[in-house]
């Protein structure tokens, strides 16, 4: 009963983490770090403190030879500094990650439609305004760059500080290109983001999956389904690619009609109760396959490198 449990829960723990969005998982990592950076801020305040009672002793500090309690004061520091150097690591990974979240437009966010084309729309009106500035400079037309804000004769004496190289415009052609490029990419990710989403709202009108195409097939899931079902696609040489699996339909495994997802698993998943044989473990792990250890903790059994997988444990 005990093992039971601790699977289930590990699964429940599993199915939650599948869940999240990228911007979750971001700032999931956002807060793990801070709380490593806190560990150890807190560990380098307590190392530090050992040397407290000895700040200012002279004679402590400068007599020659060994002193044993002068030096686990010395080891104490060096771990105070360790500690330091770490939390600095963490916060400075934090402050990383909070910068990208801010800046960033992820195709599972709820609003990324809305974010995408506001930042088209100020893309746009930032490159009809660099054309417009030029425009008005090959005029020399100090009234209409005035009333953008622009001083003709400044503007000028900076394009000649810049040099020949500069060109004879304020804003060079690359730079009307990068906004074009940044346009265009952000209209093709609407467009592959509203594909989709009707592509996910059709798997859940048909009961959970959407199947497209004729030789070749694009499968569609509602929930991301059980292990077994991927699996399966991955043997069969399905590919994922775009929120679905890519591959032949004269290929497409018979079971995938009807998946049992993550959610209507009983919190056991895959472990069974015949002894000699490794399966998939059912708990939360790093690298897809996982280990032939942790395997054989989740069915209940113990491993061993050298004898491989050992009776079932009572």
């Amino acid at each position: 009963m005990l093992r039971a449990n601790h699977v289930r829960d590990a699964a429940s723990a599993y199915h939650g983490a599948a869940a999240m969005t990228r911007r979750e998982r971001l700032e999931a990592k956002i807060e793990k770090r801070q709380e490593w950076a806190a560990g150890r801020q807190q560990k380098a305040a307590a190392a530090f403190a050992v040397g407290d009672p000895y700040r200012g002793d002279h004679a402590f500090n400068t007599q020659p030879g060994h002193i044993p309690e002068r030096a686990r004061v010395i080891r104490a520091e060096d771990r105070g500094i360790e500690h330091a150097n770490m939390a600095a690591h963490h916060e400075s990974k934090a402050t990383g990650l909070e910068a990208q979240l801010d800046r960033s437009v992820f195709s599972d966010d709820a609003d990324a439609i809305e974010k995408l084309e506001q930042r088209v729309a100020e893309h746009e009106a930032q490159r009809d305004r660099m054309k417009r500035v030029n425009a008005l400079f090959k005029k020399s037309d100090g009234a209409g760059l005035l009333a953008l804000g622009i001083d003709i004769e400044q503007l000028r004496a900076e394009l000649a500080a810049k040099g020949a190289y500069w060109g004879d415009k304020p804003h060079l052609p690359y730079e009307l290109t990068n906004l074009g490029a940044r346009i265009r990419d952000d209209r093709q990710r609407i467009k592959t983001i509203q594909e989709r989403q009707h592509r996910s709202d059709l798997a859940e009108a048909n009961g959970g999956v959407s199947i497209e195409g004729e030789a070749w097939v694009l499968v569609t899931f509602a929930e991301k389904p059980a292990p077994e079902i991927l699996d399966a696609l991955r043997v069969a040489g399905f590919r994922w690619s775009g929120g679905s699996w890519v591959g032949e339909r004269a290929k497409l495994p018979e079971d995938i009609t009807k998946p049992p997802t993550r959610r209507e698993h009983d919190g056991l998943l895959h472990v069974r109760e015949r002894p000699g044989e490794l399966v998939r473990d059912a708990t939360p792990r790093r690298g897809r396959r996982g280990t032939p250890r942790g395997r054989a903790i989740a069915r209940g059994v113990g491993f061993s490198k050298r004898r491989g997988v050992l009776p079932a444990m009572d």
